[in-house]
């Protein structure tokens, strides 16, 4: 099919200009005589034209030899298919597969890919189907899902290193899964901005350009999200070491983990453009130094004189990088910031 094609504008009734589209796109999009069409005025200054704005349908397959029965694999292809837009996936096994292989594989969708169901099944074929769409489940409303889950786990961990309540340390590396079905979620409907403007600005994304931006800023969130699971995993092998005993340092590592709480809080209550403040983001910037100044005066030097105990140094080591590399993830947030506002 023809992409790329040139036309003259042609004036007609003395000021409507017009230009014809190839048949074959009109083929390709389903468009009959009289039927309405979109057409959007871009940032590069060029013309989006969509059937009334709404996405079609697409489908994809996975044909899968022998050698490629491996769970993981698969589940990366259907990843990237889903982070594409595609709706419907159709995966083709060349033999037989396994009943475990077949487990695993729907197990591991239905943890980590939000709105991605099985919907026909065989021993040579599986067909998968998303039924989420950014009218059921707006940007904003993901957004806001991942930003409060961030926020939650920050609160309970500080909550269970305070306590030392382990229960509450395993509720927060189980929640992880929950924190890569909205990050997909929301990468989806990214992309799927690029193509239909509609969608990005229900959450403020009036610019195009500005897509990519707000992709590494929710993977800023997601990566916090990720150390905060690592402190977790650090804390329960720590009280499982010494479940009676005082940490030396605990009094200093909370102090920092509730300042950094404090900026975290700040930093996400502003994620989308109307509510971006550059004046708000210097301050929070200049407060992350400060925290980071902090640890690496404070903290690493209190573990390193005081652990006698090289394995709950160790430990204790890996806390506190999680907690600089969270401040540091907080700075980037607030600079994509500072960036969008000033595009």
């Amino acid at each position: 099919m023809v992409k790329d094609v040139k036309r003259k504008l042609q004036v007609t009734g003395g000021s409507t200009h017009v230009i014809s589209i190839p048949i074959e796109w009109i083929k390709k999009m389903g468009l009959n005589k009289g039927d309405e069409v979109n057409l959007v005025l871009r940032d590069d200054n060029t013309i989006l034209i969509g059937n009334t704005g709404r996405k079609s349908i697409a489908e994809s397959r996975i044909e899968l030899s022998n050698k490629d029965l491996i769970v993981d694999n698969i589940y990366r292809k259907i990843v990237a298919l889903y982070l594409a837009g595609i709706d419907v996936i159709r995966i083709i096994f060349e033999r037989d597969i396994t009943n475990d292989c077949k487990k695993g594989l729907k197990d591991k969708i239905r943890e980590q890919i939000m709105g991605l169901e099985v919907i026909e099944e065989s021993s040579k074929e599986m067909v998968l189907r998303c039924f989420i769409n950014y009218e059921d489940f707006p940007l904003d409303k993901a957004v806001n899902g991942l930003k409060d889950m961030a926020e939650s786990m920050f609160r309970e961990m500080i909550y269970s290193l305070k306590e030392r309540k382990i229960r509450f340390a395993d509720d927060i590396i189980q929640r992880d899964n929950e924190i890569n079905r909205f990050y997909l979620l929301i990468v989806r409907q990214l992309k799927e901005a690029l193509d239909i403007p509609e969608i990005g600005k229900k959450v403020g994304i009036s610019k195009i350009k500005n897509i990519l931006e707000y992709r590494v800023l929710m993977k800023s969130i997601e990566r916090i999200c990720d150390h905060i699971k690592n402190i977790a995993k650090n804390f329960i092998i720590l009280f499982n070491e010494m479940p009676y005993e005082t940490d030396p340092i605990q009094d200093s590592l909370l102090k920092t983990c509730e300042k950094i709480q404090n900026i975290l809080s700040a930093s996400l209550i502003s994620l989308t453009a109307d509510k971006m403040s550059i004046k708000e983001s210097n301050k929070v910037i200049q407060d992350t130094k400060e925290i980071i100044e902090e640890i690496d005066e404070d903290l690493y030097e209190k573990i390193l004189k005081k652990y006698d105990d090289a394995v709950r140094g160790v430990y204790n080591l890996s806390i506190v990088d999680s907690l600089t590399r969270i401040t540091e993830y907080i700075q980037d947030i607030e600079e994509i910031k500072i960036n969008i506002t000033s595009s």
